[in-house]
C-alpha cells in the first residue's frame, strides 16, 4: 500500500509501531502467564491428592468413631479436646 500523503504516512507509522508495543506487551504478558501456569499445576495436583487423602482419612474416622461404643467414643473426645 503506497501513501502519497506525508503527513498520513507519519501519522500510519506511529499507529504501526505503536500497535507493535501493545503486541509485544500482550506476547510477554502471555509468556508470563503461561510461566505462572506451569509451576501452579503440579502444586495443584498435589494438594488435589492430598485433599481426597484427607477427605478419605476422615471418611475411615467417621466410620470407626460410629462403630466405636460409648466409652470409645469418650476416650477419642477426651484426646482430641
Amino acid at each position: 500500500m503506497k501513501v502519497d500523503d506525508p503527513d498520513e504516512a507519519v501519522i500510519l507509522q506511529s499507529k504501526l509501531t505503536i500497535l507493535r508495543t501493545r503486541w509485544n506487551a500482550l506476547e510477554l504478558d502471555a509468556d508470563s502467564r503461561k510461566t505462572a501456569i506451569r509451576d501452579v499445576v503440579p502444586k495443584w495436583h498435589e494438594f488435589e491428592k492430598e485433599s481426597e487423602e484427607l477427605e478419605q482419612w476422615m471418611d475411615d474416622v467417621k466410620g470407626r468413631l460410629q462403630e466405636a461404643d460409648d466409652d470409645e467414643k469418650f476416650k477419642v473426645r477426651e484426646c482430641i479436646l
